[in-house]
């Protein structure tokens, strides 16, 4: 998590640096792991329906 917070950190110094407002919600991809395997599988499943 670590490496998370240093680019979380870094978003956010460049955001006050481009005078950008501050996001209401910031989603991280590790809270989501489960539905991009699933996301993944489902496009494998479509390529190997194409190479048939």
């Amino acid at each position: 998590m670590e490496i998370v917070q240093k680019y979380t950190n870094s978003f956010h110094i460049l955001t006050q640096l481009f005078n950008l407002l501050n996001p209401n919600i910031e989603p991280a991809a590790t809270g989501h792991i489960i539905e991009q395997i699933e996301m993944i599988q489902k496009i494998f499943a479509i390529m190997d329906m194409h190479t048939r």
